[in-house]
């Protein structure tokens, strides 16, 4: 999986809301939001349930869906897990673009 597909999935989010420039708490949201919707893809793609990853994180299929939703996070150990489930690799690798006006 690529960056780009989350970087994407970001800037449309962005465009949508018609916003020039953007606080870092929400592209904080929006990150995650992009991430979990590409995990629950994955995730659906490979047949797997939210209660076998929920059973394989120790916790609720219920934390898992927020998860996915980007409305709550999960421990770096959790998350690694979790792709480790899906059998994707859990490095992230981000870049911050500045374009001058």
């Amino acid at each position: 999986m690529s960056i780009n597909v989350w970087t994407f999935s970001i800037q449309k989010n962005i465009e949508a809301k018609g916003v020039k420039t953007i606080e870092l708490k929400s592209l904080d949201r929006l990150f995650y939001k992009a991430l979990g919707r590409e995990l629950s893809l994955i995730r659906h793609r490979k047949g797997i349930n939210l209660k076998e990853i929920g059973e394989e994180l120790s916790c609720s299929a219920q934390m898992v869906d927020n998860f996915e939703l980007g409305k709550c996070r999960v421990s770096e150990e959790k998350f690694a897990r979790y792709c480790n489930y899906l059998g994707i690799e859990p490095i992230l690798e981000i870049t911050v673009k500045f374009k001058k006006e």
